[in-house]
């Protein structure tokens, strides 16, 4: 079907990006009435069915944007059942009464792929993916982003790094190194200012954690401190480092089978293909550290474990982490 579409993947600022280009054309040409979003806080079955098998009286084309269809495994965009099942249901069954004039489409980051309605759309629609830029795209992204500020590559890294690639935050730290330029119109954006200026996700202090952990374990232990400085959440550090963690033994795993290809082992082992690439690089340390990395991960495990059943205190958490780092 011409006029129905599924955009998933996790690159949420490019889905977004795409859908507002729809929504924008969309209310050029036929007018702001001819567009309707649904989404979780004002999920309507009925109207939105109206809306697919009623032609509209003012307008001569509509876009129906559904979040949350197919089902989605992303919390922030998971539909309740009530709000789910009826009307996919509904919607398969009206597909052949929905007019051409009628275009559709499902948003769903994170689809349950087994789903009746997934399997259907997938193959009746047209399926738009967007994925997590790599390395080169997210440093081509700031490029562009940044246009008139002249940064030098370091920069561009240094900025990549701690942002992550979140490109709505990236954008946002962007703006702040422009404002920073207009106060200071002689100087150049070095490595210091973006370090100096911007501010980084926890996810990405994870990365400089990792980055550290080997070479420097005593600024590792520094950044652990940073994070609990910035009150951030224990179990939202100890998620970081266990995916930090598994990414290396992935990355360690793929290697015995002699594998060695990025794309690969990011698509099997559901990681950033930045991510998989940056840690090939360093696969001759985490060959070395093998042992290391794997002690780690079980006393991680362990650790969280006793928390959680009360024989031992919270407060304990990033203490246990540093000693694991110090002792190596």
């Amino acid at each position: 079907m011409q006029n129905l579409y599924l955009f998933t993947g996790e690159n949420r600022y490019e889905l977004s990006k795409e859908l507002q280009r729809w929504k924008e054309q969309f209310a050029q040409k036929f007018g702001a009435d001819s567009v309707f979003a649904y989404h979780m806080e004002n999920r309507n079955a009925g109207a939105i069915l109206q809306q697919l098998s009623g032609g509209g009286l003012f307008v001569s084309k509509k876009l129906l944007i559904l979040e949350g269809i197919p089902l989605d495994t992303e919390p922030t965009n998971k539909l309740k059942e009530e709000q789910y099942g009826k009307l996919t249901e509904e919607i398969m069954a009206r597909a052949n009464g929905i007019s051409s004039d009628t275009i559709m489409i499902c948003v769903a980051y994170k689809p349950d792929k087994r789903g009746r309605f997934y399997k259907w759309i997938s193959k009746e629609g047209q399926t738009k993916e967007f994925r997590p830029l790599d390395k080169n795209e997210l440093k081509l992204f700031v490029k562009q982003q940044a246009e008139g500020l002249e940064l030098e590559n370091p920069a561009i890294e240094a900025l990549i790094k701690k942002v992550w690639n979140d490109q709505f935050r990236l954008v946002n730290e962007i703006e702040k190194l422009r404002y920073w330029k207009q106060t200071n119109p002689t100087k150049t954006i070095t490595e210091a200012v973006v370090e100096e200026v911007t501010f980084g996700m926890v996810a990405a202090e994870s990365f400089s954690f990792f980055d550290y952990v080997f070479s420097a374990p005593q600024h590792a232990c520094e950044i652990l401190a940073d994070m609990q400085s910035d009150n951030t959440d224990r179990n939202q550090v100890g998620g970081l480092l266990y995916r930090g963690l598994r990414n290396y033994l992935i990355v360690l795993d793929f290697d015995r089978q002699g594998i060695h290809e990025s794309k690969q082992i990011a698509s099997e082992g559901k990681m950033p293909p930045f991510t998989a690439s940056n840690l090939l690089k360093q696969l001759a340390t985490l060959k070395e550290k093998s042992a290391f990395i794997r002690h780690f991960f079980k006393k991680l495990i362990a650790l969280e474990y006793d928390i959680k059943n009360g024989i031992l205190p919270a407060e304990y958490f990033r203490l246990a982490v540093k000693e694991l780092v110090i002792k190596g």
